[in-house]
C-alpha cells in the first residue's frame, strides 16, 4: 500500500479549517438550477475539466472508479442529444409521469421542451459502469456503481459552482439514447446530464422555499418532531 509522505501539507489547524469551510460557504450559497442559458458565453473547456478532476477524486466502492464523463460543446451534437431527449420526455409528461409528480413539477414550469441541452455551454453526460473488462476481456462486476458515481456528481456539481459555472441535471428515461449519439457501449449506464454554463440574460427562477438546517441535519441524537396534519 503507497503511504502519503506529504501528508503534512494537506492538514489544516483548526482555524485555517474553519476559515476555509466559510469561504466555500459564501462561494456555494448561490448556488441554482437554471434552465435558461445564455447560449452566447461559453465556458472555457479547462474549467469543466478541472471539476471533472475533482470529481475523480471522489470515494468508490472498491476504488473501482465505475464513471465516465462525456463532455460535451458540439453543437451538432448537442442538437442531437436534444431532439432525442425530447421525444423521450414528451411520452413521459404524456403517457407516464404520474398526476402527482405533474403537480409537484408546476412551480417549477419544467416541460418537454429541453432547450438547455442546446444552449447550456457544455453538458456532462455521466455514466455508471456496471461491470468493467479485465486484461483478459473478462467481466469484472463493479460494486456500488450508482452510489459512487452519484457521489462524484455531488463533487462535480460542487466544484463547477464554486468555480462561478451555473448547472442543471436531466435525468432521461430511458437514456439509451446517449450510449447511441455518443457511441458509448452498453455497459456503461447514463445516469444524468448535467448542463453547464452561464445564465440567460432574461433568466426567471422560481421563488422557492428551502428546508432551514435544523430541518435536515441533527447531531448525535435524532429529536422527533410530530407534525400535525391538517385536516
Amino acid at each position: 500500500m503507497d503511504i502519503l509522505d506529504n501528508v503534512a501539507e494537506f492538514q489544516e489547524d483548526e482555524i485555517s479549517a474553519l476559515q476555509r469551510s466559510r469561504h466555500i460557504l459564501d462561494r456555494t450559497l448561490w448556488r441554482r438550477s437554471i434552465r435558461q442559458f445564455d447560449p452566447q458565453r461559453k465556458v472555457d473547456t479547462h474549467v469543466i475539466e478541472n471539476a471533472i478532476r475533482v470529481a475523480m477524486k471522489s470515494p468508490s466502492g472498491a476504488n473501482q472508479e465505475p464513471w465516465l464523463f462525456g463532455v460535451i460543446d458540439c453543437p451538432d451534437l448537442k442538437i442531437k442529444i436534444r431532439r432525442a431527449a425530447e421525444v423521450v420526455e414528451t411520452n413521459f409528461y404524456d403517457n407516464l409521469a404520474p398526476i402527482e409528480m405533474l403537480d409537484a413539477l408546476k412551480l417549477l414550469n419544467t416541460n418537454s421542451d429541453k432547450a438547455h441541452l442546446e444552449d447550456a455551454s457544455h453538458l456532462v453526460v455521466i455514466f455508471s459502469e456496471i461491470y468493467s473488462l479485465n486484461h483478459s476481456n473478462e467481466k469484472q462486476k463493479n460494486y456500488y456503481s450508482k452510489e459512487s458515481v452519484c457521489i462524484a456528481t455531488g463533487m462535480l456539481i460542487s466544484a463547477l459552482t464554486y468555480s462561478g459555472i451555473w448547472t442543471l441535471t436531466h435525468t432521461p428515461q430511458p437514456a439509451g439514447f446517449l450510449n447511441q449519439i455518443l457511441n458509448v457501449e452498453p455497459r456503461l449506464k447514463p445516469v444524468l446530464i448535467l448542463a453547464c454554463g452561464y445564465p440567460a440574460q432574461d433568466l426567471k427562477l422560481p421563488n422557492l422555499n428551502k428546508k432551514e438546517f435544523n430541518d435536515v441535519c441533527f447531531f448525535n441524537i435524532h429529536k422527533k418532531t410530530e407534525r400535525i396534519q391538517q385536516t
